[in-house]
This record gives C-alpha cells, structure tokens and sequence, in this order.
C-alpha cells in the first residue's frame, strides 16, 4: 500500500476558515503531500514533504490534529498547522517545481468536487473539525497578540 503525508496549514481571516492547498493544470485541487521514504515517520514525511513542495519549515511542534483517509491502493494522512505559527510563511514567494498554483481556499464544501477524488473525504473531515474548532481558533490566534 502507498502511504503518502503532508500538512494543511489553516488561518482565521475575516471570521472565515482558510485552508492552504494547491491546484494542478486541470484545475483541481490537492493538498501538499507525499510518500513516505524508508525509516521515515508520518510526522517526517509531512514535514519533508511540505518543505519540498513550498519551501517553507515546519516544526514538528506545530503539528496538530491529524486526518487519514484509506483507499484500496493507498493512505493519505495529513496534519494540520496554524499558519501564524510560521513566521516565514508569508515571507516566502519561491516558486517550487511541480506545483502549477498555490492557493488559500475557504474552508467551504461547495469547493469539495474541486479536490481530486482520493482527497474529497480529507477535505471534508478537515473543514468539519476546523469549522467546530472556529471559536478556539480565534481565541488562540488573539492571545498571542
């Protein structure tokens, strides 16, 4: 079985949910992620993988719920991260190779057939959690300002 893993990063702007993701040639949407290499944890693989896609660190300490889907052929799991933690975040504009277009997308369902087929069951999971967590998020995020 393939195992592939990654990060989600979110952010509360504007009393809505965004979620961190990308969009291929077709116009679809996916999240940042890959597979797993020999002797690598789920944590190192999001991590590497995240890094290899946009550029930017993450610290394993942001790492926060985490989310898994299971096809026949393949896992897919994914942590989230508050991208107020990432100081370099929005620093950051390198261009990365195999990525067509980075995107924030709001944490809405009517984007849900937007995301290839294997990530529409992630993508649901994650905006559910997020969107229950919408009052912790926004406490959290003004308490350290």
């Amino acid at each position: 079985m393939e195992k592939s893993f990654g990060i989600v990063p979110y952010l509360f702007y504007q009393n809505r949910i965004w979620i961190y993701i990308y969009e291929n040639k077709n116009e679809e949407f996916l999240f940042f992620k890959g597979k797993q290499e020999k002797d690598e944890t789920i944590k190192e693989t999001a991590i590497r993988e995240f890094y290899e896609e946009t550029n930017i660190k993450i610290k394993k300490e942001y790492l926060e719920k985490y989310f898994e889907t299971k096809t026949k052929n393949k896992k897919i799991g994914l942590f989230l991260v508050n991208a107020k933690n990432i100081n370099e975040f929005f620093e950051n504009k390198n261009k990365v190779e195999d990525i067509y277009k980075r995107v924030w997308i709001e944490c809405d369902l009517e984007y849900k057939n937007r995301f290839v087929k294997n990530q529409r069951e992630l993508f649901n999971k994650i905006c559910n959690e997020l969107k229950k967590d919408k009052y912790k998020i926004v406490n959290n995020f003004f308490k350290n300002f």
